[in-house]
């Protein structure tokens, strides 16, 4: 997992990867959790998610880019993308 992980963070859109558990503790996160800027910290993904209903799939699009949500049996894959260019293939 963290291998196909670390394909998906080499893309040059992706710009956060973030792989929580079930309960919304990281599992994998890049850039790691110190480097990148709040983005475990501050974001209560867990509780947005939950707010959804636990969808398999979501899209959030933002000015600055989007994150593709994408559940897992062992918890919720997040991607944080600057542009359109891989979104085929991290979906």
């Amino acid at each position: 997992m963290k291998s196909f992980l670390n394909k998906i963070a080499q893309l040059s859109s992706v710009q956060q990867v973030l792989l929580i558990d079930l309960e919304g503790d990281p599992l994998y996160s890049f850039p790691s959790a110190a480097a990148n800027n709040g983005f475990n910290q501050f974001a209560d993904w867990q509780t947005l998610i939950e707010g959804l209903g636990n969808p398999d799939t979501a899209d959030f699009a933002f000015e600055n880019g989007r994150f593709y949500l994408i559940r897992l049996e062992l918890g919720n894959l997040l991607v944080g993308v600057s542009h359109d260019e891989h979104v085929t293939t991290i979906k």
